[in-house]
């Protein structure tokens, strides 16, 4: 951890940037995206997380690898958990992999934050 009191950096994270160290594919971005969790655990840098990435990654992830939701929601709330990773909307964002079963137009009014009127 930094030891001096200059407040530590916040970067957005893309979800490129998950994408490649998920699923460690293509290898050399993976080790960059890697190197770039390592520094935020020891506390060089905050890395951002929102639930529109969070949603972005679940469709990427379920489209393209397939894997069961339950390992992919287990992947997606270890990273949320991670230290220097912070999460914006949590509870939303760790339910994004259970709701995109959901209809889409209830999914993106849930990911939005809007509720039907009554």
């Amino acid at each position: 951890m930094p030891t001096s009191s200059a407040p530590v950096p916040a970067a957005l994270l893309d979800a490129n940037i998950l994408l490649r160290y998920l699923t460690g594919q293509p290898k050399p971005l993976a080790d960059r995206a890697r190197m770039l969790f390592e520094r935020a655990e020891r506390g060089e840098v905050r890395l951002v997380l929102t639930p529109l990435i969070v949603a972005e990654c679940v469709w990427v992830l379920k489209s393209f690898y397939k894997p069961p939701l339950p390992a992919l929601a287990s992947a997606l709330q270890q990273v949320m958990a991670l230290g220097g990773v912070t999460t914006e909307r949590r509870g939303r964002s760790q339910r994004c992999p259970d709701q995109h079963g959901a209809p889409q137009r209830r999914f993106r009014r849930r990911l939005s934050g809007r509720t039907r009127a009554a």
